[in-house]
C-alpha cells in the first residue's frame, strides 16, 4: 500500500513539475543565476571525459534495465504482474527523469526571455543597422582570424575560456559557466 502511495505521489509531484508555472524572475535568480552554474561546472567537465553523449549511455542502460525487469517479473509471478509492475516502473522511471531533467537543464525553459533581459527595441532593426552590425561582425572576425592563426599552438583555449567568462558577465551572470573542451 505505502509503494503505491509513494508511487503515487512522485508522479503527482513530477506532474505539478510540469504544469505549475514559475515566476520566470524566480527561476533566473534561483535555478539559472545559482543553482545551474554548479550544476554546470561539475558536469560539463564530468560529461567531457567520454567520447560519446552520456544520455545514449543512459537510455541503451535503461533498455536494457527494462527488458531484464520484465522478464525478471515474468519469471516470477507471470504475465499480470509483469505487466503491472512493468507498468508501475515505468510511471515511476518516468517521473523520475522527468524531475531530473528539471533540475539538471529543464528549468532553463522557463527562464526570462531575453527581450525582457537584455537592451531590446524591436524598432532598431533596420535594414540598413543589420547590414552594419554584419559589417561590423565581419571585420572583428577577419581581425580575430590572424591572432587565432598565431595562438594555435600556445593553448589558445584559455583566451577563448576567458572571452567566454567576459561575455557572461556583460549578460548578467553571477556565476560563469564552464565552456566545453
Amino acid at each position: 500500500m505505502r509503494r503505491g502511495l509513494g508511487l503515487l505521489a512522485l508522479i503527482a509531484l513530477a506532474i505539478a513539475a510540469a504544469l505549475v508555472p514559475l515566476p520566470p524572475p524566480l527561476v533566473e535568480r534561483w535555478y539559472s543565476g545559482a543553482a545551474y552554474p554548479v550544476i554546470q561546472r561539475g558536469l560539463t567537465p564530468a560529461s567531457s571525459i567520454l567520447p560519446l553523449a552520456l544520455l545514449d549511455v543512459a537510455v541503451l542502460g535503461l533498455l536494457v534495465a527494462a527488458v531484464a525487469f520484465v522478464v525478471r517479473r515474468w519469471r516470477a509471478g507471470g504475465a499480470r504482474t509483469a505487466v503491472v509492475d512493468s507498468i508501475a516502473g515505468a510511471l515511476r522511471s518516468a517521473a523520475v527523469l522527468y524531475l531530473v531533467f528539471l533540475f539538471l537543464w529543464g528549468l532553463n525553459y522557463r527562464r526570462m526571455p531575453l527581450e525582457e533581459k537584455l537592451d531590446y527595441d524591436a524598432s532598431r532593426l533596420t535594414p540598413a543597422a543589420i547590414m552594419r552590425f554584419g559589417e561590423v561582425a565581419l571585420e572583428r572576425v577577419n581581425a580575430l582570424h590572424a591572432s587565432s592563426q598565431r595562438d594555435a599552438g600556445t593553448g589558445a583555449g584559455a583566451g577563448l575560456a576567458a572571452a567566454f567568462e567576459s561575455a557572461q558577465r556583460l549578460l548578467g551572470a553571477r556565476e560563469g559557466r564552464t565552456a566545453a573542451p
